[in-house]
């Protein structure tokens, strides 16, 4: 559809020019259509924000469980003799169990 000029004749029939009769009512339409668009990408954005956050946090949450998993492996490494020769069994199994093996493996 081409472009109304200022200056046209409406083309709503009222025989005003353009700019004197539904121009105003036209842009209003523009600026809330372009309104609601941008409101859309900016809640799209927040909501991409937000799981981003979420998985940062658990990846941070996943590494302080490895950090701790690994202190623990390393006193047992440092002190043997301090521990249960069956704990290191009983422990891959606690493993296993919260963290199961995937297919294949």
């Amino acid at each position: 559809m081409p472009k109304i000029g200022r200056n046209d004749p409406c083309p709503c029939g009222s025989g005003k020019k353009y700019k004197h009769c539904c121009r105003a009512k036209d842009e209003a339409a523009e600026h809330a259509a372009f309104a609601a668009a941008r409101a859309a990408a900016l809640a799209q954005h927040q909501e991409h924000q937000a799981r981003f956050e979420e998985r940062q946090a658990q990846l941070e949450h996943e590494d302080e469980l490895a950090h701790a998993s690994n202190a623990v492996v390393d006193l047992v490494h440092a002190h043997p003799e301090l521990y249960d020769p069956e704990f290191g069994t009983t422990f891959q199994q606690l493993i296993a169990k919260l963290d199961p093996p995937a297919a294949g493996d």
